[in-house]
């Protein structure tokens, strides 16, 4: 949404460096965007907070949301369309997670979440940039979840890949769909207009960025006898 929205808007922030008391920085941050944006990463903290509220390996949900308590309140008042999506899209996401859904159940909700945000609240309606940004989002959720097996094993959490076992053994016997799974994704990104704000950032992630992201994830932390398999294969 930040590509599709402003021209170079993250490379201008990357000058920025540290937050400093500055009257210049606060004029050069002080826009409807950047406004837009911090509410939006506080909208999701919130989300993820309440998530997290009850389960006992996250002690510090509680606490935390308790101390941005405030902070959460402005956002609610000021936002209350994007506050009501998100709240939304984590109470379905809640319900796949209570009833043991699939992995592939959860890209959709999320993707579908995500999208609401974009059409919603950054007004943008271009199918073709919806239709990435879906993209981006489903492979974001499905490389968390790769990541995270043994993890939510362990703490015995909600992963729609845990019954496959460990993460060795989902990546050993799925290593051939893992591809499928990626080209299924790619598959729904209408490509028929180029994007008009920073192009050569969007193919990258589009293209490049995230196949490649994909396969690190996948083997990180998978045993090097499970490797050289998959590899003979």
């Amino acid at each position: 949404a930040v590509l599709f929205s402003k021209d170079n808007y993250l490379a201008d922030i990357g000058k920025v460096g540290c937050l400093k008391s500055d009257k210049k920085l606060k004029e050069r941050l002080n826009d409807e965007f950047a406004e837009k944006i911090a509410a939006l990463n506080l909208a999701l903290a919130a989300g993820e907070l309440v998530d997290n509220i009850g389960d006992k390996d996250k002690f510090y949900a509680g606490i935390a949301y308790f101390c941005y308590g405030g902070v959460f309140k402005k956002v609610q008042k000021r936002h209350p369309l994007l506050w009501e999506i998100i709240e939304t899209g984590h109470e379905k996401m809640r319900e796949i997670e209570e009833r043991n859904g699939t992995v592939e159940e959860m890209e959709e909700t999320f993707a579908t979440l995500i999208e609401r945000i974009t059409r919603e609240f950054f007004s943008i309606t271009d199918e073709s940039k919806i239709s990435y940004i879906r993209y981006v989002a489903k492979m974001l959720y499905f490389m968390d979840a790769v990541d995270d097996i043994n993890k939510d094993i362990r703490r015995n959490s909600f992963n729609g890949l845990k019954k496959y076992g460990n993460k060795s053994d989902y990546v050993l016997r799925n290593y051939s769909s893992l591809k499928e799974h990626l080209e299924n994704m790619r598959s729904d990104i209408i490509r028929y207009e180029a994007p008009t704000l920073n192009a050569a950032t969007v193919n990258r992630i589009m293209d490049i960025g995230i196949p490649e992201m994909l396969l690190k994830v996948c083997f990180n932390d998978v045993r090097l006898e499970d490797r050289a398999t998959m590899e003979r294969a």
